[in-house]
């Protein structure tokens, strides 16, 4: 195989404790032809040290006053060199084999243009707390991304004239930049697929930035999905395919009245599943009080978790007939 090279892009903020695992995680993968761009985005803690530690003739460190995971993003974009490019946050792990996996795929299948892969959940101290599973194939994906991410953002691997030709991520938006961005390349008609290995391993944190900001970025995530639908309808006209996700996205992010609204809208249509739509429309006479208070506690999303389980209903896999 013609190794071409890849770019991982890196961006870094007061990450001490994790930054030597994540960036050994990626110098020792077997895939060699690879460059490591770290961007540090004013770390105050001792990152920066950390980094000038590192001689691999392999990684180029660039370091800026705090601007934001966006930018920094963009920035690495523009110093990558390679063919491919490949994201990674600075406080997970990739697995050895992630960019080799992800190089041969993409070489073998040339009609996906993003490729992300499955996932371990760990805690602060390194414990598996669970895999997360993504939906693996394109159709799947465009449906729930509107409604809930469908691919671990930093896995994701891509050839890099993609993420330049839609210009990067949005900078005016402090958290939900990612996701932005994959619903503007899912819009651009760029393909999408997930391996289904777990290459990748997410660290949950209680003092990173997306956890401090989740309000916003929950409040930005709806934003965003709402303009994906709201173009989408313009452009397909499916006004069924339309309703029921939104009916979905209110229900996760928005409104509960207004989930009621548009999947009983969406119920009437001769090509709804009707049973699903049963079970999801039992959820909503929760009310917004109720469900509200459940987000706030975030027991709304174990609450989900275990009714789908006992309905046997499996979110990822929903099939709409055309």
């Amino acid at each position: 195989m013609n190794e071409l090279l890849v770019s991982i892009v890196m961006p870094v903020y007061n990450v001490e404790k994790y930054l030597q695992e994540s960036i050994n995680s990626i110098l020792n993968q077997t895939y060699r032809n690879i460059e490591l761009i770290i961007i540090d985005d004013g770390s105050t803690d001792s990152s920066v040290k950390i980094i000038k530690n590192y001689k691999d003739e392999r990684i180029k460190a660039f370091y800026f006053e705090n601007g934001g995971c966006s930018k920094q993003r963009n920035f690495g974009l523009t110093a990558a060199s390679g063919y491919y490019l490949a994201l990674m946050d600075a406080d997970d792990i990739s697995e050895c084999d992630r960019i080799k996996n992800q190089v041969e795929f993409l070489q073998s299948n040339i009609d996906i243009d993003v490729l992300g892969t499955n996932a371990s959940i760990i805690d602060n101290n390194g414990k598996i707390i669970r895999e997360k599973k993504y939906p693996e194939f394109h159709k799947e994906i465009e449906f729930i991304a509107p409604i809930l991410s469908p691919i671990c953002h930093a896995s994701m691997m891509t050839r890099k004239k993609v993420l330049l030709d839609v210009r990067g991520y949005s900078e005016q938006l402090s958290v939900a930049g990612d996701y932005d961005l994959l619903l503007r390349l899912l819009s651009n008609g760029y393909r999408f697929q997930n391996i289904q290995k777990c290459l990748y391993t997410i660290r949950i944190r209680n003092d990173s930035l997306s956890y401090i900001n989740s309000e916003l970025q929950k409040e930005n995530h709806y934003k965003c999905g709402i303009n994906f639908l709201e173009n989408t309808i313009n452009l397909t006209g499916k006004r069924f395919v339309y309703d029921y996700r939104r009916g979905l996205l209110e229900y996760y992010f928005g409104d509960i009245v207004d989930s009621r609204k548009y999947l009983i809208r969406s119920f009437f249509n001769n090509s709804a599943p009707k049973l699903r739509l049963l079970r999801l429309l039992v959820l909503t006479l929760f009310g917004n009080r109720v469900i509200k208070s459940l987000r706030k506690k975030g027991i709304l999303e174990s609450l989900n978790k275990l009714i789908y389980q006992i309905l046997k209903f499996d979110l990822q896999k929903i099939k709409i007939k055309k």
